[in-house]
């Protein structure tokens, strides 16, 4: 399977074999941009709740669709979890490739990291001869 590429960042697949830590990272970029999270997440009644267990299910839920992809996004010379994203191949209603979520680490906004995540992703998913790509979610 090939993978989106850019130079500062390696695209790891969010599957049943991706180490404890990168979801650490993960969680802890969700974690980063509570604003985000109060309008997207929540649990016992707690608005912006989001936690490890919460991201598993996700991500599972993500696995069971073999046209979309969870990636965490690192940097590629340290490898410091900075974002994370889920794309779809083809979204249902319009079938055509899919940016659902990208999410940069708080810290590490306005780096150029989410245009630069965002450019990979849809050089990846567009197939020769076509031009749309849908983006939607928090892209910073």
């Amino acid at each position: 399977m090939s993978l989106p590429s850019s130079p500062r960042l390696r695209f790891v697949p969010l599957d049943e074999s991706v180490p404890d830590d990168v979801l650490d990272g993960v969680l802890a970029v969700a974690l980063s941009n509570p604003a985000f999270l109060a309008t997207h997440e929540g649990s016992a009644n707690e608005p912006g709740h989001y936690d490890r267990s919460m991201l598993e299910r996700d991500l599972a839920v993500s696995a069971l669709d073999p046209e979309r992809h969870s990636y965490a996004l690192m940097q590629a010379d340290g490898g410091t979890v900075v974002g994370w994203a889920d794309v779809l191949d083809r979204h249902p209603r319009d079938q055509v490739p899919w940016i659902g979520l990208l999410e940069i680490h708080g810290h590490h906004h306005r780096r150029g990291y989410g245009r630069e995540a965002a450019a990979a992703l849809a050089a990846h998913q567009r197939s020769p001869g076509q031009t749309l790509i849908f983006q939607s979610g928090h892209l910073r």
